[in-house]
C-alpha cells in the first residue's frame, strides 16, 4: 500500500488548514491583511505558516523543500495541504490572501505534467523528458482543493484545472472487476501492487460532486452515481457499512482484498 508521507510540509500545513477554520486575532502576516475574531487558533496557523516560509522556502520561489535536510522539493501530497490552507485564508480575509494563493497555485504548476499524450499532476518533480510517477488519488485530491479555491475567489482558472486533474484521476477506471478506480498510473514505480482502492473512488466522487456543484454537467453526477454504486458493492462490509481500503489486482483479475477499513 501507498507509504505514510508524514513530510515536514504537510504536518505543519494540515495543522493550518484546522486552525485556518476556526479563525483568530492576528496580524495577516502571510497574506498582507488583518482579521479579527474571537480566538488564537488563527495566530498559531499564521505561526506555523511563517515557520514554512522562514525554514523551507526555497530562495527566489514559491516552491519548498521536503523536510529540514532541504534535499528535495517537496513532494505533491504535502502541498495539497497548503493549497487548502491559503484557500481556507482567502474565505475569511479575502484581500489578504488571494494573491498568496494564487502565487501558490502558480508553484503547483510545476508539477503539471503531460507524457504519452495525458496531463495530471506527478508526485514529485523530475527531470525533462523523465516518466512522470501519477497518483490518481492526489490529482483527486487537488481536484477538490481547486474546487474550493474557485468557490473561494471565482477565478476561473481553478475550477477549469479542476477538470482538467479530474479527468486524470478518471483514467484511472476501467472495466476490469467492473469499474472502479486504480491507485497509480504506473505501480511499477515504486514497487507498489496493482490495485483499485475506496480513496481514489473517494475524492474521484467528491470531486465530481464538487464541480457538478459549479457547473451542473450531468457527467459529472453521472460518474458519481457510477463509483458510488460500484464501491459500495465492491468495498462495503454489510455488516457494519464500512469500507474495505483495496482490492489487488493480478493479470486483470482480483487477487484479494485489503481488509483493513
Amino acid at each position: 500500500m501507498k507509504a505514510l508521507k508524514l513530510s515536514s510540509i504537510f504536518v505543519a500545513a494540515l495543522a493550518c488548514t484546522i486552525s485556518a477554520c476556526d479563525g483568530a486575532k492576528s496580524e495577516n502576516i502571510i497574506g498582507g491583511g488583518n482579521k479579527s475574531v474571537e480566538n488564537n487558533y488563527y495566530d498559531w496557523a499564521i505561526e506555523t505558516l511563517n515557520m514554512i516560509d522562514r525554514d523551507m522556502r526555497i530562495n527566489l520561489s514559491n516552491s519548498y523543500y521536503e523536510d529540514q535536510d532541504k534535499n528535495q522539493r517537496s513532494h505533491l501530497w504535502g502541498n495539497i495541504f497548503l493549497l487548502y490552507t491559503y484557500t481556507e485564508g482567502v474565505r475569511f480575509d479575502k484581500t489578504g490572501w488571494e494573491s498568496t494563493l494564487h502565487n501558490y497555485y502558480l508553484n503547483l504548476e510545476d508539477y503539471w505534467k503531460e507524457w504519452d499524450g495525458k496531463s495530471g499532476y506527478q508526485s514529485y518533480q523530475r527531470l525533462p523528458g523523465e516518466k512522470p510517477d501519477r497518483f490518481y488519488d492526489e490529482n483527486g485530491w487537488m481536484t477538490i482543493g481547486l474546487c474550493d479555491a474557485y468557490s473561494a475567489t471565482g477565478n476561473s482558472i481553478y475550477l477549469e484545472k479542476a477538470k482538467a486533474a479530474l479527468a486524470f484521476t478518471m483514467l484511472g477506471e476501467d472495466n476490469v472487476l467492473g469499474g472502479g478506480l486504480y491507485f497509480k498510473e504506473d505501480p511499477s514505480m515504486g514497487n507498489y501492487r496493482q490495485y483499485k482502492c475506496n480513496i481514489s473512488c473517494a475524492v474521484a466522487m467528491l470531486g465530481g460532486i464538487k464541480i457538478y456543484e459549479q457547473t451542473h454537467e450531468q457527467k459529472y453526477l453521472d460518474d458519481v452515481k457510477r463509483i458510488d454504486a460500484w464501491t459500495r458493492s465492491k468495498f462495503m462490509d454489510p455488516s457494519d457499512k464500512l469500507f474495505y481500503d483495496a482490492q489487488y489486482i493480478e493479470n486483470g483479475v482480483g487477487a484479494g482484498m485489503d481488509y483493513y477499513k
